[in-house]
C-alpha cells in the first residue's frame, strides 16, 4: 500500500468562530479543554470572532502577511457552512463563497510554503476542494472537514481528543483517523497529485493507452515537420517509447511541470513505486498518508 509522509510545521493555532449566541456553549466547552492544553505545550493561539464577511477576510489577509515572516498556523473554523453558498457569518447573516475563501487560504498556504493545515467543523466545508485546480498553488497542505452535515455533539466530543492526540503523538493524520473519521474527511495535497499521476500512467502509459499515446506523439512530430524521413521517425518512435514508460523521471517531470505550482516546490513524499502501486490497486483511494508535526523548539 503506498504511503506518503511529509512533515507539517506548526507554530501557532487560530480558532475562527461565528455562531449564534445560543450555539456558543459548545464552543466554550471545547475551548475550556483545548486552549489550556495549548498553553501547557507552549503553542501560541488566538480566537477570532468576525462579525462580517469583510472582517473575516481581513483576518485571513493579516494571517497571510504574518505567514510571510514565519507564521505556520493551524486554522480551525467553528462556523456554519452551506453547500452552495459557503461559510456563514452568524452576526451579519452573510456568506463567503467557497471560491473566495479558497483564494484567501491559498494566499496563506503560499506564504507558508505549502504548510497550512485547516480543520473545519462547518457543514459541507469539504466542498472547498472542488475549487482546487492542479495548475494553481494548493490552498492548503491538509484540509480536515465534513462533506455533509455534522453534529455539534460529535464535534464537542471529539475535537479536544483529536488535538491532544495530534500534538502528543506528533502525527495529525493518525489523530484524524482515530477521532474524526469518518464524520470528517481528510484532503492531502500530495495524495491528490499522486492520484493524478497514477491516472495518467493508467490511461496513457500502460496497455492500449500507452500505444495510443505513443502514436499521438509520433503523429504530432510528423505534423510539425520534426520527422520528415524514416530515420527521423525511428528516433522519434524510440523517444515516444521512452517518454511513455513509467519511471521516476516521469514522476519528476510531472511534479516539476504540472505539480510545480500545486506543491509550490515542496518535494513530494512519494515516488514511482508508490504511483505504480496505486495504478495496480483496485482501490485508488488506498494510499495512506502521514503528516508528522514539528513544533517550535523555542515555545514559551
Amino acid at each position: 500500500m503506498p504511503g506518503f509522509s511529509t512533515t507539517l510545521t506548526v507554530n501557532s493555532f487560530f480558532w475562527i468562530t461565528s455562531l449564534r449566541p445560543t450555539e456558543r456553549g459548545v464552543t466554550r466547552r471545547i475551548q475550556e479543554d483545548v486552549l489550556p492544553y495549548l498553553d501547557r505545550i507552549g503553542l501560541r493561539h488566538h480566537t477570532f470572532e468576525p462579525q462580517t464577511a469583510t472582517e473575516l477576510l481581513e483576518i485571513l489577509s493579516h494571517i497571510a502577511q504574518e505567514a510571510n515572516v514565519g507564521l505556520k498556523p493551524i486554522l480551525h473554523f467553528d462556523t456554519h457552512g452551506d453547500l452552495a453558498q459557503g461559510i456563514k457569518l452568524a452576526a451579519s447573516g452573510e456568506f463567503i463563497p467557497w471560491s473566495v475563501l479558497i483564494a484567501h487560504l491559498r494566499a496563506i498556504n503560499v506564504a507558508t510554503g505549502n504548510n497550512l493545515c485547516v480543520v473545519s467543523g462547518a457543514c459541507f466545508s469539504l466542498n472547498a476542494v472542488w475549487e482546487i485546480n492542479l495548475s494553481e498553488p494548493c490552498p492548503f497542505f491538509i484540509l480536515i472537514a465534513p462533506g455533509k452535515e455534522v453534529s455539534a455533539g460529535f464535534l464537542e466530543d471529539k475535537t479536544f481528543d483529536f488535538y491532544k492526540s495530534a500534538f502528543e503523538g506528533l502525527e495529525i493524520v493518525a489523530a484524524y483517523e482515530r477521532h474524526l473519521a469518518p464524520h470528517l474527511s481528510l484532503h492531502h495535497c500530495e495524495r491528490v497529485l499522486a492520484y493524478d499521476i497514477a491516472n495518467y500512467v493508467r490511461d496513457c502509459c500502460t496497455g492500449k493507452g500507452r500505444r495510443i499515446r505513443r502514436e499521438e506523439l509520433i503523429t504530432k512530430a510528423v505534423t510539425a515537420g520534426i520527422a520528415p524521413n524514416r530515420q527521423a521517425r525511428r528516433i522519434i518512435r524510440q523517444g515516444a517509447k521512452k517518454w511513455t514508460r513509467p519511471s521516476q523521471a516521469m514522476v519528476d517531470r510531472y511534479v516539476s511541470g504540472v505539480g510545480s505550482k500545486f506543491l509550490m516546490g515542496k518535494p513530494p513524499g512519494f515516488d514511482i513505486e508508490d504511483v505504480m502501486r496505486l495504478v495496480k490497486s483496485d482501490n485508488t483511494r488506498a494510499a495512506r498518508v502521514r503528516a508528522p508535526i514539528r513544533l517550535p523548539d523555542n515555545r514559551s
